[in-house]
Order: C-alpha cells, then structure tokens, then sequence
C-alpha cells in the first residue's frame, strides 16, 4: 500500500528514459522465441527493481510469475511479433493469465485504431513502446500493493490499470461495441449485466474488467485506484506539452488545494487529443470523463497566485454568471454551455480522490487569485463541486473575504446558487 505522497508519485513516473525505452521497444521487436521474451521480461523487470529499491519497494516473488504470465499473454494477442515469437505458447491456468488475454485484446483494437494512420512498421515500435510502459507501470503497481494481498488480486489490478493508463482509447473500444470476441461484438462490460447468448470469454472479460475496482482498492495506490461509482481517470501524461511544465517538480507536502476554472469554450464531447494543450492538471468533459493531462508534481501557470500549491481542474463548457452572462470571445462567439449531472459526479469523484491520494484540504476559485477571471469557475460549478466539498468533506476555501493579489472572494450568492437556480439537475446532487 501507498504510505506517503512520494510513492504515489512514483506510480506516475516511468522508471526509463525516452531513450531506454526505444532501445527496450527495438530490442522487443527483435524476439523470436518465448525464452528470449522471458529474458527480456526480466531485463525489463531489473531495470524496474533498481527504482523501487530506493523506496524500500519490491515485486514480490510470487506476484513476478503473474505478472510475466499475463505480461506474455498481453503481447500475444496485442503484438503481431510477440505473437509470432509465442506460436502456440500454451500459458499457464490463473487470473494473470486470463485477465492478460483479455486485456491484449482490448488493447490489440485500441491500438490498432490510434495507430491506424501509421506506417506499419512505425506504428509496430510504438505499440511495442506502449508495451514497455504497461510493463513498467504494472510492476510499479504491484510493487505499491498491500503484500498481504493475494498475488493474482495484485497481477490482476496492476495489469488492468497499467493498460487504463497507457492506452487512452482502451475505454471506448471496451464500451463502444468496437472489442470483437469471437465473432461477437461485445457491447458492454459490466459485470452484473452480461447479455444473454454471450460466450463464457465475453462474460469473463466482463467480469475481469469490472472487479478491477475491487483489487484497484485493495492496491490503496495509482492513478486509477477507485472509487465507489466513480468513472477511471484518463492518463494523458504522455501526449500533454511538457513544456507547461515549469521548473523542478514539486515536493508535494505543500500541494494542498484544487482550483476550479472553466474553459469557457465550446461544450462539444470532442476527442481527448483535443485537450491536451489546456493548460490544467485535468479536465472534465461534458460526459464526465475525466483526463490527466500533467502529473500533480508538476507546477503550470494556470491559477495566478495560486500555481506553487495547487492543483488546477478545467469543466469544459462556457457556463454563465449569476445573470446569465456568458464569456465572449473577440469575434462576438459565446458558446451556450450548461454544467451537466455528469461533470458534477465527475468533479465530486476528482476531490475524493485527490483527498484520499494527496491528502487535499483545500477548494479554490480561480476568481480568487485573478481580476481578469471574474466568473471562473461561475456559480453552478462552484455551489455543486467546491461548495459540495467543503459542506460535505469540511475542504476549505480561504473564508469569505479570502483572496490573493488581484482577485476577488468568492461571492455569498454562489454559496447558495444551485438550491434554487436548477433543480433539473437531480435533487440527489444537492445532499
């Protein structure tokens, strides 16, 4: 289990460079048996070792065989070489095993579809890169997990959230009816609602994917560690500009704070790629989902007065003021935006987590640290996110008349806002 806010951090960082990494992905490629792919496996394993030492962490011996079980079984279906190398490898029956099939073919169709406009031996190194990276974040994973837990539990939910994070479109393919399984279409993956007729793999995929909030809580640790209800948080670490990025990265023991913003943009569910250049911690689209666009050790320019200790979420939509009056732009466009149900769920899950991962006492208003930024975050996302968390987890928000510098305390109506102003949004999200 996680036990301080370094080793949480450690679950985000790759433990090779841009370099070891493509000479790791080359060297992958060039395998043409399952014993060099084992020697690999331990290559890549040691490399990983020699980080987690320096935090006293280890995979545990009985957690490694699982891991490389399903580790084998991942690269056999999700990579054309691996695949060729294995030939009619028969791997050994557990839930490693099992869960790593059913995670390669999940990620074979992802990546096939990001990849797709790719020359084909282009886009084979960076499948194999993507490769590399779940190994090294499944084993990090498991090296964060409670060692009481069973092994498999462990192999299982490390696996599961290494490909989460490191395969954006993994989700989609999974819920949006493009993952084939034997000839069937597979629609949906959740585990007490198989559809009749299914196959005895599809319900297992179901399955296996779902229990991952189980063991993802056992494993107290990562960026896709869950919470009740709560949709997985989108990694998008590796595609955001790292030159937003400023200095050294922060020692987290003073990030104490969320500041809200909204993008005052367009409300459309565009595709994640579209986010990465927003200049914020994470972001929450229409549909709730939420992306991780900068790791929290790292400081943006994103909330003023505020940058050093916080933590920055943009809602994408351009929401009104307490009169209704929305941002416009220059050229007289003002994108009609309304906070919906989902990105209310979704900010509330975004606090919980980041209370429970990095120890957050505070919600902030990008008002409160800005002039120029009057209504950020507006009042409907202010009364049913950070009003919601200080009512209800005791965060706190500075008192009413707190500002820095240039900006403006949050006003008293905002408080209150959302009892009257919209009731179509559910009376259960005013508890």
């Amino acid at each position: 289990m996680i036990t301080n806010q370094r080793e949480l951090e450690l679950a985000f960082e790759s433990p090779f460079s841009e370099a070891e990494e493509l000479e790791l992905a080359a060297e992958l490629l060039a395998i043409s048996s399952e014993e060099e792919l084992d020697l690999f496996l331990g290559k890549l394993f040691k490399g990983i070792g020699r980080g987690l030492k320096k935090f006293g962490r280890f995979v545990g011996k009985k957690v490694l065989p699982a891991l490389g079980r399903g580790l084998k079984a991942i690269g056999k279906v999700a990579l054309p070489i691996v695949g060729k190398a294995l030939g009619s490898f028969i791997p050994i029956p557990g839930v490693g095993t099992a869960i790593g099939g059913a995670i390669g073919t999940a990620v074979s169709k992802a990546l096939e579809l990001e990849f797709s406009g790719l020359p084909s031996e282009e886009a084979e190194l960076e499948m194999a890169r993507r490769f590399v990276r779940i190994a090294a974040t499944a084993a990090r994973q498991a090296a964060l997990a409670d060692p009481r837990t069973d092994p498999e539990t462990i192999a299982n939910a490390a696996l599961t959230a290494a490909a989460r994070m490191h395969v954006p479109n993994l989700s989609a393919v999974v819920r949006g009816g493009n993952l084939e399984v034997g000839d069937t279409i597979h629609r949906e993956w959740h585990v007490n609602s198989i559809q009749p007729r299914q196959s005895d793999q599809e319900a297992f995929l179901g399955d296996a994917w779902n229990s991952i909030s189980t063991g993802a809580r056992r494993l107290s640790g990562g960026v896709i560690n869950m919470l009740h209800d709560c949709t997985p948080i989108e990694d998008r670490t590796s595609f955001a500009p790292k030159d937003k990025r400023k200095g050294k990265p922060r020692d987290m023991s003073k990030v104490y704070a969320l500041v809200l913003h909204q993008t005052a943009g367009n409300q459309r569910n565009t595709p994640p790629d579209r986010y990465d250049g927003v200049t914020a911690h994470f972001v929450i689209k229409p549909n709730g989902q939420t992306l991780q666009l900068h790791p929290l050790t790292a400081r943006l320019n994103a909330s003023n007065g505020f940058n050093a200790g916080s933590v920055a979420v943009e809602f994408a939509g351009n929401f009104p003021d307490t009169r209704g009056k929305r941002y416009v732009y220059p050229n007289g466009a003002s994108p009609q935006g309304v906070l919906t149900a989902e990105q209310i769920k979704a900010g509330r899950c975004l606090i919980r987590y980041l209370v429970k991962n990095m120890g957050l006492t505070h919600i902030l208003a990008h008002r409160q640290s800005s002039a120029s930024r009057e209504n950020d975050p507006g009042p409907d996302i202010w009364y049913h996110v950070g009003q919601w968390a200080i009512n209800n987890l005791g965060l706190r928000d500075g008192g009413q008349n707190f500002k820095v510098g240039s900006g403006n305390p949050i006003p008293d109506s905002w408080r209150t806002w959302g009892k009257a102003k919209q009731p179509e949004l559910g009376e259960e999200l005013f508890v």
